[in-house]
């Protein structure tokens, strides 16, 4: 029978291994908004791999743009609970915009809808 932990070493195994030559380093960022110097400060922070896979043209539409892509990673180990309103991100040493992020059922993998600044 699956396991939820049988799904996350297989994600990870696919990830980390199967596909290790066409990951790049993820950088993540939690932030939290100082309002009296109006910045964000940094409060964790992580380094792991990720995979760009492209959106097919059907998939275009009211949310995903021409040049969105999605990056997908292993969520097991990531200390940043990643998502839309408080992480900043770069990906291959480029800073994007996190549009959306989902997680599959047994909380193996990120999947995050990224576009470039």
């Amino acid at each position: 029978m699956a396991t939820r932990a049988s799904f996350q070493a297989l994600a990870d195994k696919l990830i980390n291994k199967t596909f290790a030559d066409f990951r790049d380093e993820v950088l993540l960022q939690q932030v939290e908004s100082d309002y009296a110097t109006q910045s964000n400060i940094v409060v964790k922070s992580d380094v792991t791999k990720g995979i760009r896979i492209e959106y097919s043209k059907g998939d275009i539409g009211d949310s995903i743009q021409v040049g969105d892509y999605k990056i997908k990673m292993v969520k097991q180990g990531l200390s940043v609970d990643v998502r839309a309103d408080n992480t900043v991100m770069t990906f291959s040493g480029v800073p994007v915009s996190i549009i959306r992020v989902t997680e599959d059922a047994a909380n193996a993998t990120y999947t995050i809808q990224a576009r470039n600044k």
